[in-house]
């Protein structure tokens, strides 16, 4: 729905800026929720799977584009602190990192939720049970039938057999590290979701972080990541010149209705009010946790840390254009568009 939204709002600027340009602010959209869509189902498909239940929030999902909070119902919500400041070396940067890295650690809880649910599902599929949906389908777990665990035990049994090979044979034994999760005492089918991850986790792992890489446009002028090449830096959060263009642009946008149809203007914000936006919006803290409860600063060298990364996000926009702060007053520090509208005129 925010990504709904925010489309919408590109569009009105159809008229204003050259396709090519529209392209590229599509691109930047487009990639940027689908990452954040793959950061939360992590975050929501392990709640579910830790309660097994679907949460009833996410049943009756009130979020919506068009609200100053989007996620203020959400109870998955997201927090991504972003180094603003330009030095990879500043502890704003290392904060960020920090961020990043949790994210990523994130991406092992996505893949064993997943083999999760999938499993269940075929259960379902295999019993004939009308279960097809993700949002019921845990009901399996939380009131198992009489012979789920025994059908989780006759598929142990058959992996053991298919991996019980010899030296002759072209089959691989199965490994100490895969004999001790079997021997662990768990109920048969949490056993086999734990060996199935610990063999196909690393894998998919492999292949989700190059596409959460390739999504956040990682290194790039519309990227929100950001990496060294050495292999041993760890990512983090950064804005790209043009992805901070891009939400100036979703920011200043205002609209009215006629009709039930939008008619978009754009106005200058206040600086603090789009701090706010991020954060609200897609979950970017830059001047500390104050909307959806993310990291808070606790340390003086932590506050300090993020004063500097809100001077440096001016710094960055003052660069491409976009700031202006003409004093030290709280409503001088605007940011304006860089391509005013004004579809009002065109409301009959």
């Amino acid at each position: 729905r925010v990504l709904c939204d925010d489309i919408e709002r590109l569009l009105a600027y159809r008229d204003a800026v050259p396709r090519g340009v529209m392209i590229e602010y599509l691109k930047a959209v487009l990639g940027l929720h689908t990452a954040l869509y793959v950061l939360r189902l992590s975050r929501q498909l392990t709640g579910w799977r830790l309660d097994r239940e679907a949460n009833k929030a996410c049943l009756e999902c009130k979020v919506s584009g068009t609200l100053p909070e989007p996620f203020a119902s959400c109870p998955y919500q997201q927090s991504f602190v972003v180094d603003a400041t330009g030095d990879p070396r500043s502890p704003m940067a290392q904060i960020a990192r920090e961020s990043a890295l949790a994210e990523y650690a994130r991406l092992m809880d996505l893949i064993k939720s997943i083999f999760t649910f999938n499993q269940l599902l075929r259960y379902a599929q295999n019993k004939r049970q009308d279960l097809h949906d993700p949002r019921k389908v845990l009901e399996l777990l939380k009131n198992p039938s009489p012979t789920f665990d025994a059908y989780w035990e006759f598929r142990l049994d058959d992996i053991r057999k298919k991996n019980e090979g010899g030296k002759d044979d072209d089959k691989e034994s199965i490994s100490a590290e895969e004999e001790a999760l079997l021997s662990m005492g768990l109920a048969p089918f949490d056993a086999l979701i734990e060996l199935v991850t610990h063999v196909r986790a690393r894998h998919h792992r492999e292949y989700l972080v190059q596409l959460l890489d390739k999504l956040l446009q990682k290194n790039t002028d519309f990227g929100a990541l950001a990496q060294s090449k050495a292999q041993t830096n760890d990512r983090r959060w950064v804005f790209g010149g043009r992805l901070l263009e891009v939400f100036v642009q979703l920011s200043v946008l205002k609209w009215n209705v006629k009709d039930g149809r939008k008619f978009f203007y754009s106005e200058p914000v206040l600086i603090e009010d789009f701090l706010g936006w991020l954060e609200a919006r897609y979950g970017f803290v830059i001047a500390g946790a104050r909307l959806t409860g993310g990291r808070e600063p606790v340390t003086v060298e932590e506050h300090r840390a993020f004063r500097d990364n809100v001077r440096g996000l001016k710094d960055q926009l003052r660069e491409i254009g976009f700031y202006d702060d003409l004093s030290d007053a709280y409503n001088a520090q605007t940011i304006r568009p860089r391509y005013p509208i004004d579809q009002r005129k065109e409301v009959p």
